[in-house]
């Protein structure tokens, strides 16, 4: 068995005549590492020679300590490894531990609101496992391909460049490939500098609230939505103005909201979870309106680049640009582990989001960044979505048969699915869809998401949201036959225990 070296630990002796035998000094302090965890077991203390060395004192007096820590079975004695701290603690150096564990780790009892908040949001979110039909899962067919490799293993040759402090703003060559695909795909007119690197939309938003507002200040969002960008405005002191996204989102949606606002975070091109678009006259409305107000618009660009429309709609930022910030990531279309994205910003404002993100982080991953930008500018990027788009307008056929012969009779579709994803409206007989969702996962390891769990206000819908993007079409089809079996047993189950409740209702009406 391979023994640990000891850590790094620092011993401070007292060699005045009141402070006690140096032996006894140093016997308690080495105990005290053991029983607060410092030293755990199997850990190999220094030998004799090299502590009484490195202290100043003598050979013997090391000698004692460790014959004193061994007979009371805090360490031991192995032959060719030397003195380790033991395997089998007695009983009672079990008791010091658990003792000194406790007082050593006493937590403070005053937490502030955001640790309270931080804490209170891994309740809401859940990470998914890599199976049908979670999220976020990519598979072999939608993953970049061999072009993405060659550059990944061309770039490894020289582990050197490309990682040393980069521009906060981001690579330079990235962002101008990033300019040019944006022109392209969205519309949107901008230039290398205006465009800000990020780990992703979460932290391109974290950016917007701490830049563009003051703690306080009032932003719109959709109800329903992804609830932790909504608890990031929250957490960054913000406060959110729930806006009806039911259909739809209008202008009028927006003024009939309670309040004024300061700022508009949405999803115009394929809304998560319910998957609405806002058509063009509502786009134009809706910016030149906050153009007028002095509204921040905070656009996020969710699916935009995997919708299968042969004719897309411009972005927000690409009808005004004075006034809405533009958010995307690769976390779709290449793969979440990339921890990659970007953030358009207004000319007037490029510089000081780059400071920001000096400030909040320093920078992303240059290394990355190449690899992106060589190749979105070697044009495999638009081939790899093109192929996508082939693959995932394949897919969805399947899933629009699969739910038309296996879930008609439990509810239906709210869209025809555009993006990665379906939100299938729940039947009123399923009362909870959290439950569901628990029981989805629990017994036949299906991934779902509750669609009442992206609600703030009271859910006026009951549903599962499924993505389909990124499974093969066989196994989406088995997929969708063990669900059918799955809400057939749910069903089932809640009828009976809704039967059983009702006798006993009745038996105690009868008896009283």
């Amino acid at each position: 068995m391979t023994k640990s070296q000891s850590p790094l630990f620092s011993i401070l002796l007292d060699q005045s005549d009141r402070a006690g035998a140096l032996s006894r000094q140093l016997y308690n302090q080495i105990k005290r590492f053991i029983q607060s965890g410092h030293l755990k077991e199997g850990d190999k203390l220094p030998s004799s020679r090299d502590l009484c060395k490195k202290l100043g004192i003598g050979r013997i007096t090391v000698i004692s300590a460790y014959k004193a820590l061994c007979d009371e079975g805090f360490v031991e004695s192995i032959r060719g490894s030397g003195t380790v701290v033991s395997y089998k603690l007695s009983a009672t150096s079990q008791g010091n531990y658990a003792f000194n564990r406790k007082s050593l780790n006493r937590p403070i009892e005053r937490n502030t609101k955001k640790a309270e908040m931080a804490e209170g949001v891994l309740s809401t979110y859940v990470p998914q496992n890599p199976t049908p039909f979670s999220l976020y899962a990519p598979d072999a067919d939608s993953l970049p391909g061999s072009m993405w490799t060659r550059i990944v293993a061309r770039l490894s040759k020289s582990p050197w460049r490309h990682n040393g402090y980069a521009d906060p703003a981001g690579y330079y060559p990235c962002r101008e490939a990033l300019s040019n695909h944006l022109r392209k795909t969205r519309g949107i007119v901008c230039t290398p500098d205006q465009i800000i690197m990020t780990t992703g939309v979460q932290q391109g938003l974290n950016l917007c609230a701490q830049l563009l507002f003051e703690p306080g200040d009032y932003v719109g969002v959709e109800d329903p939505s992804f609830q932790p960008y909504i608890s990031s405005l929250e957490f960054l002191g913000l406060r959110p103005r729930l806006i009806n996204a039911r259909s739809q989102l209008t202008l009028e949606n927006v003024k009939n909201g309670k309040g004024e606002i300061n700022g508009l975070f949405v999803t115009p091109t394929y809304q998560y979870p319910l998957g609405h678009t806002i058509n063009l006259d509502e786009r134009l409305k809706i910016v030149d309106w906050a153009s007028q107000k002095g509204t921040w618009i905070i656009e996020h660009n969710n699916d935009s680049d995997l919708l299968f429309s042969s004719n897309p709609l411009p972005a927000l930022m690409a009808l005004r640009n004075d006034s809405v910030v533009y958010l995307g990531s690769f976390s779709q279309t290449i793969y979440p582990g990339l921890c990659l994205g970007y953030l358009v910003a207004p000319k007037n404002l490029a510089l000081a989001f780059a400071g920001a993100k000096l400030l909040q982080d320093r920078h992303v991953s240059e290394v990355h960044q190449t690899i992106l930008s060589e190749f979105i500018s070697g044009g495999f990027y638009e081939a790899h979505i093109r192929r996508l788009k082939k693959m995932m307008e394949s897919r969805k056929k399947t899933v629009l048969r699969a739910v038309e012969s296996n879930l008609r009779n439990y509810g239906y579709l709210l869209t025809v699915p555009e993006g990665s994803h379906i939100t299938f409206v729940l039947d009123s007989i399923f009362e909870n869809d959290v439950l569901l969702t628990e029981f989805l996962r629990n017994k036949y390891r299906i991934e779902t998401i509750a669609l009442s769990t992206c609600y703030r206000n009271t859910p006026t819908l009951q549903g599962l949201i499924l993505g389909f993007a990124h499974y093969r079409s066989d196994l989406l089809e088995r997929t969708f036959t063990i669900l059918q079996r799955a809400l057939k047993e749910y069903v089932d189950t809640q009828l009976t225990n809704v039967r059983v409740i009702r006798r006993k209702e009745k038996s105690l009406g009868s008896a009283s």
